[in-house]
């Protein structure tokens, strides 16, 4: 098991200019992504970036929320709900419901394998069934990497990724 913190978590710039991330896992680390895992604060209206072959999930962790327009479609993500999975290809167009908002955002490129993205907030053991296994814990800004056979009693509000690699 590997713990990620904030001295780990590299603050880049968005590829549309409109704000930074938080990378709280990139593989590989350097040039195309095949999977990352971000937080984000959101702080003003305007599009995403477009990311040609990636699949994208984002959860608003901490704000009242966001109105998303995908495809002419009108959608509200608010903090607790379940995460929204939506192509890197599509239009989207993000409105604040008041004020700035932090969100944890999942990336992975098509054909580099499967995630589920849940949220959490009873007591669990988390064992590790898939490839591997991220637990975002947002109250302390950690993130657990556990690989298949691990396992983490965990009684905190957090999020799991489980990625399942393409063969």
């Amino acid at each position: 098991m590997i713990i990620y913190d904030t001295n780990n978590f590299k603050t880049l710039p968005w590829k549309n200019g409109g704000g930074v991330t938080s990378e709280l896992y990139r593989f590989p680390e350097e040039g195309d992504f095949d999977i990352r895992i971000s937080v984000a604060t959101v702080e003003v209206p305007g599009p995403f970036s477009h990311y040609s072959r990636i699949k994208r999930w984002l959860l608003p962790l901490s704000g009242e929320g966001l109105e998303l327009s995908i495809q002419g479609k009108t959608l509200h993500l608010r903090p607790g709900g379940e995460a929204l999975e939506f192509s890197g290809e599509d239009e989207v167009y993000c409105h604040l419901l008041g004020g700035p908002v932090t969100d944890f955002n999942v990336m992975i490129k098509q054909g580099k394998g499967e995630v589920i993205v849940k949220s959490w907030g009873t007591t669990e053991y988390h064992h590790c069934n898939a490839d591997e296994l991220f637990l975002y814990f947002p109250g302390d800004k950690k993130l657990y990497h556990l690989n298949r056979g691990e396992t983490l009693e965990a009684s905190t509000p957090r999020i799991s990724v489980e990625h399942y690699r393409s063969e």
